[in-house]
């Protein structure tokens, strides 16, 4: 697999943007948040991508699996 070609996909795209929308709607969650369900809430979401490019670029259908699996597990805790 190209190593930046998920970049052109548009799932991509939309997990960028999603990102950006959490972190937009989370900015007006209160300081005491901080730490707590805005911390919980922008960490789950960066993992959802994260996840997903690094199974994007592992050779193995298993592996690959594996991260989708957690992608997919972050986005079940927003």
């Amino acid at each position: 697999m190209e190593e930046r070609g998920f970049k052109k996909l548009i799932v991509w795209k939309r997990m960028q943007e999603f990102v950006l929308l959490v972190y937009q709607l989370t900015e007006g969650f209160p300081k005491s948040e901080m730490f707590g369900l805005q911390g919980q809430m922008r960490r789950a979401v960066v993992s959802i991508l994260s996840n997903f490019v690094e199974g994007y670029l592992k050779r193995s259908i298993k592996e690959k699996q594996l991260y989708l699996e957690r992608s997919q597990t972050s986005l079940q805790e927003l």
